[in-house]
């Protein structure tokens, strides 16, 4: 046994029996790598073909294109003579340029990753060092932590360490925070089971180092592309600027040429990614046993989701200048919040989604059904405990990691004073979920809609909420659609007949069902408005401020809907000088929109603590945002349009639930659930999110 280790890790340690029966990587999988490798290199050099191609034709006819007008005579000629042959060679020399530019283009820098010490953590490293043994593996030199549900094996120095066994495993930290010991060490194991590929890891890092170039060049953009944007578009001369813009039409076809060569090694190299994977899973399901490790597979995509709900969070807290100090831990909370039959459906469709032509990783069934050739047992057999054992203090390295996170990855100014306890934000999402409950028995479906109502009234309707508010949601899904083709129809996009006519039917129908929803809202609303004091006071004020600016909240959404469905056509219509004026002009309406919400909500004061006293609702809505955009700005008009529609529709949401809640406590009993349908049944009261922003 180990010296210096509790009882329970020598436990561990002993838990391994011996080590797994090599996986053997076949000679015709082998050879297909070593074809795939020798083709994305090629690709490469079919580029610089082209490059050098037309970099001969450019200089030949930098040399000897005037000789193809000498025969030209008169003055006017000459110099008519003269711009057909300088507006080929300006073109030429920009494309070259452009064409080159690739080549040498460097890869940003990473941010630096956040390194376990093994002084601090020595069982970490016992138990990866016996697990490389188990699996025969090299040793990794380093160990990092992130706060991603994923882990991963890498060179330690990219193509420097391939000579050795230079390597890096990168933990993600959410793994260890929402597994078991037996589940992560079947994680680990498959990462391991990379490190034993020995040349075939190596072919597969040539592989995606060449596709991450081709992804590089493609996509990135730098300030010469926007120099020459800027230019083609300036009031310089009409000849100019027709130079300058057949130069960016050739840059174009150059990137066409890139983006092909790029799908087609990324089309070769994903096909034997997905083997790579199959024979990683071989080494996990060797090691811990078919159940853990197909277990652990059937898991992702819950931890997935707790993952996605806990950056949720964190945007909702963020606009308070407050963020959790421990992302893996809120991350693990958000598991335990999702409803058991939510859980269900969620691995369900892990289990039902199919691998695309271009996917890295095999489908989830595929890879639980490779393993039905491997041994039910493993030869690791350790107890089901958290894995977080493996860590002498995994909540101080949790916290370490997730500050690196906010910083690094997620680019937040985050100080230490922006930090409060995760079970503080845990114990407030656990609140908000009992005001949803609450919410839920007072006004059934109705607080889920996107139609905003002050609690004031008498006595309405009552009826079947559920179906209201999807009448709700399909009145506003029509709305935004015509809306969209409308506005591409004006810049050209689509052609049709004119659908003003349909427009207006669509608005008027959705004027019909929030008539209704009001109605329906008002029968409940005698019991909102009971609660006294000034609580219940400030947050009734807020609702009724918020239900009469729910024609501007309308517009703002419709326009970044329009907005976006327009973007989707930027890449593919920057020469189409229509369809740019008529996106420069939504964009300015865009950007009213977003200024007149927030005057609007300026005399409203914000109802809930926020680290900056008396902040108006206005300020609120786009309180993390340095500056307002200017008329051109699209990434910042997008960005403001959404951030405000986000927090407008959570402060609804959360001043109706609270004023639920208030409402509740001052009966002397609950409420009965509304929303009874005619048949006798009752609505269900499981709780859902606040709507979606980007729906309709």
């Amino acid at each position: 046994m180990s010296a210096g280790f509790t009882a329970q890790e020598q436990q561990i340690l002993a838990s391994f029996s011996g080590n797994i029966s090599p996986v053997r990587v076949s000679f015709g999988y082998g050879l297909a790598l070593m074809l795939v490798a020798l083709l994305m290199v090629l690709l490469p050099l079919i580029y610089l073909g082209i490059v050098g191609s037309v970099s001969w034709l450019w200089w030949w006819y930098a040399v000897h294109g005037l000789d193809l007008f000498g025969s030209v005579q008169g003055r006017n000629a000459s110099k008519g003579m003269l711009l057909l042959y300088v507006g080929p060679l300006v073109i030429g020399g920009i494309l070259v340029l452009f064409m080159f530019k690739p080549i040498f283009a460097r890869a940003p820098k990473g941010a630096r990753p956040l390194s376990v010490d093994e002084r601090r953590d020595p069982f970490l490293f016992a138990f990866v060092r016996r697990l490389c043994t188990a699996v025969g593996a090299p040793e990794p030199r380093r160990i990092d932590i992130t706060c991603e549900v994923n882990a991963s094996a890498s060179f330690r120095r990219g193509a420097w360490s391939m000579l050795g066994n230079d390597l890096v495993l990168t933990i993600g930290l959410p793994l260890v925070a929402g597994q078991n010991l037996r589940q992560f060490t079947g994680v680990l194991a498959h990462e391991f089971g990379h490190f034993a590929q020995g040349w075939a890891m190596r072919a597969n890092y040539l592989i995606r180092t060449v596709n991450h170039w081709f992804a590089r060049v493609v996509y990135q953009r730098d300030r010469m592309d926007e120099w020459l944007v800027e230019m083609a578009n300036s009031d310089l001369h009409f000849a100019i600027n027709l130079i300058l813009h057949a130069a960016r039409f050739f840059v174009w076809l150059t990137r066409g040429v890139l983006y092909l060569l790029m799908m087609i090694g990324h089309l070769m190299s994903s096909l034997l990614s997905r083997q790579m994977e199959f024979d990683a899973d071989r080494h996990a399901f060797r090691l811990v046993g078919r159940d853990p490790f197909a277990s652990a597979l059937r898991e992702l995509p819950v931890l997935g989701a707790a993952e996605s709900g806990a950056h949720h969070d964190l945007r909702t807290a963020w606009q308070e200048k407050r963020l959790a100090d421990d992302l893996p831990r809120l991350i693990s909370a958000n598991i335990v919040q999702i409803p058991d039959e939510v859980r269900t459906r969620i691995v369900s469709e892990g289990l039902g989604h199919s691998a695309g032509m271009y996917a890295s990783h095999p489908a989830t069934r595929d890879r639980i059904a490779a393993a039905a050739h491997e041994p039910v047992g493993g030869v690791f057999s350790g107890p089901e405990i958290p894995a977080q054992v493996l860590f002498r203090d995994f909540p101080e390295m949790c916290r370490a990691a997730t500050l690196t996170w906010y910083r690094d990855e997620a680019g937040l100014p985050v100080q230490k004073e922006n930090l409060v306890s995760t079970s503080e934000m845990v114990a407030t999402s656990e609140r908000e979920a009992a005001l949803a409950r609450t919410a839920e028995r007072l006004l059934g479906k109705l607080w889920h809609g996107m139609t905003f109502f002050a609690p004031v009234g008498s006595a309405g309707e009552s009826g079947n909420h559920g179906a209201l508010i999807k009448d709700a949601e399909s009145a506003e899904e029509a709305v935004i659609d015509l809306k969209r083709r409308k506005a591409l129809m004006a810049a050209g996009v689509v052609l049709g007949k004119d659908e003003g006519k349909g427009l207006q039917a669509a608005q008027e129908r959705r004027t019909l069902v929030r008539g209704r929803i009001a109605r329906a809202a008002a029968a409940v609303m005698p019991r909102l408005a009971a609660p006294q004091g000034e609580e219940a006071d400030r947050l009734r004020t807020c609702l009724a401020h918020l239900a009469s600016v729910q024609e501007r909240v309308d517009g703002l959404r419709e326009g970044f809907l329009v907005l976006a469905a327009e973007l989707e056509h930027l890449q593919t219509r920057q020469q189409d000088q229509t369809f740019i004026e008529h996106l420069k002009w939504d964009l300015r309406e865009q950007r009213k929109h977003l200024l007149a919400l927030r005057e609007a909500c300026l005399t409203q004061r914000y109802p809930f603590d926020h680290r900056q006293a008396d902040i108006t609702l206005g300020d609120f809505l786009v309180a993390t945002m340095t500056a307002m955009p200017a008329d051109d700005d699209i990434g910042g008009i997008m960005e403001g349009s959404q951030l405000a529609l986000r927090n407008i529709y959570a402060t609804h949401a959360r001043a109706l639930t609270q004023l639920a809640a208030l409402a509740e406590s001052t009966a002397a009993l609950p409420v009965p659930m509304p929303g009874k349908a005619i048949d006798g049944r009752t609505g269900s009261s499981t709780p859902t999110a606040a709507p979606m922003v980007l729906g309709g």
